[in-house]
């Protein structure tokens, strides 16, 4: 019954009707903008030089490989998605599949995973603001444009969930044009000689770049969590999530194709596609990739405060947090009080820790969601046919369960330590709300 990789033309997906007071606003082209936003963020400006070290003249095929790896993935995603129009994402979907423990510590896990990748693009949004102005890299200025940005997309996303998704529409577009000048401009100065190669890489640092790149792939899931607000999300969501994957994977392949192709030194590069801009186009280039990371920092978050707080509106919904975290305006018709505690949560974050040891964390807690929303397409296979389904069976989920594992053997220890606290406070949070939940039932 699963051998139509379709949107099941014969079986008609209507609108589902608002819930809970939230608006369907979202097109799709406002979905696959999000999900390219998503995609798309700090990990092209700095990974480069790093996959370069790892595996030499043939990087750029490295990224072609986890495209594939992160297909499997985002595959199951498009089909669960497909069976819902509430908001959540991969905690909905861990709930309705695996039970309500389940459920909120996945959503809780995200919850953490995108907070933290927020804060470390602050961190990187102050690195390259340096660039052009050293003295806001540190002290009390750069605490305040932090808190001025912040609370920037915090007020746009409360007026509206309109307001949020044209902005980040604008922002997609924009933070693509310095990467695509840049593969159109330095295709001509590829170097045949930088491509050529002797050897194949140490198949170690062939898994390592694998795990690191899953961190530049993550991200598509945010276009999962505001379905509440999607007009039609059964259809336009795994359409949006394919689509950004194919335009993300071309960007990126390029993108490390003209770095290796032009700059013999990238392994060594600390700005490495600032570097690769000016060896094409001279101090101009180089300005211009610092100005492309600003926006491209700048897009991520403003699809973050767009999606993530609608993980713990959701966990408010089911009173798996205190309920105020559901609370909606009573004339914007957004949920502001969580959009203001991810706000605050995100200032901090961004203040107090540094973008490496806040990136580092995400990729192992995005592994876990992925596995659990793969197994979920076992699980809901046996509720009824979805209207986006996949083909080969039950192949393609076992297929990412067993990928996100492998990966998970090539992290280190210290990247584990946040996903394991985040758990153990995850789970303190569920047993209070039960307990709390059960005193005023009775």
């Amino acid at each position: 019954n699963y051998q139509t990789f379709s949107m099941a033309s014969n079986q008609s997906v209507s609108p589902a009707p608002p819930t809970s007071g939230l608006v369907r606003v979202m097109g799709q082209w406002d979905l696959t903008a999000l999900t390219v936003n998503g995609i798309i963020g700090s990990a092209i400006f700095f990974l480069p030089a790093t996959i370069a070290g790892l595996m030499g003249p043939l990087s750029p095929y490295a990224y072609i490989v986890c495209a594939l790896v992160t297909l499997t993935f985002i595959l199951s995603f498009a089909e669960v998605s497909s069976r819902f129009s509430s908001a959540g994402g991969p905690y909905l979907y861990a709930y309705e599949a695996f039970g309500k423990f389940v459920g909120f510590e996945i959503g809780w896990i995200a919850y953490l995973t995108r907070l933290a990748a927020v804060a470390a693009n602050y961190n990187l949004f102050i690195i390259y603001l340096g660039h052009f102005f050293p003295s806001t890299t540190s002290g009390f200025l750069r605490a305040s444009i932090v808190f001025v940005l912040i609370a920037g997309f915090a007020l746009i996303n409360i007026r509206g969930v309109k307001y949020g998704a044209r902005t980040v529409d604008v922002i997609t577009i924009a933070k693509l044009l310095p990467l695509l000048l840049l593969i159109l401009v330095g295709l001509f100065f590829i170097e045949g000689k930088n491509l050529a190669f002797n050897s194949l890489p140490p198949y170690e640092g062939f898994m390592r770049s694998m795990f690191l790149l899953s961190f530049a792939f993550g991200g598509f899931e945010i276009v999962t969590i505001p379905s509440a607000e999607s007009v039609n999300p059964q259809r336009h969501v795994p359409r949006a999530l394919v689509s950004a994957l194919l335009i993300a994977a071309g960007v990126y392949f390029l993108i490390q194709l003209v770095a290796v192709g032009s700059l013999p030194t990238l392994a060594s590069q600390e700005r490495p596609i600032a570097a690769v801009a000016t060896v094409i186009m001279g101090s101009l280039g180089g300005h211009i990739v610092a100005f492309g990371a600003l926006v491209s920092t700048f897009g991520y978050f403003g699809g973050a405060i767009l999606g993530v707080p609608r993980l713990t509106f959701a966990l408010g919904e089911k009173k798996q947090l205190p309920v105020f975290f559901s609370h909606i305006h009573s004339k914007f018709r957004t949920p502001d009080i969580s959009i203001l505690i991810y706000s605050a949560l995100a200032f901090l974050l961004a203040v107090f820790s540094n973008f490496i040891t806040l990136a580092a964390i995400s990729v192992v807690s995005r592994l876990i969601y992925y596995i659990t929303t793969s197994a979920s397409v076992l699980v809901f296979r046996k509720r009824g046919r979805a209207p986006f389904t996949l083909p080969m069976g039950a192949a393609i989920p076992l297929i990412g369960i067993a990928f996100a594992f492998y990966l998970l053997s090539y992290t280190k220890l210290e990247e584990v330590y946040f996903t394991l606290g985040g758990i153990a406070v995850g789970s303190i949070f569920y047993f209070t709300a039960k307990k709390v939940n059960a005193r005023d039932s009775t």
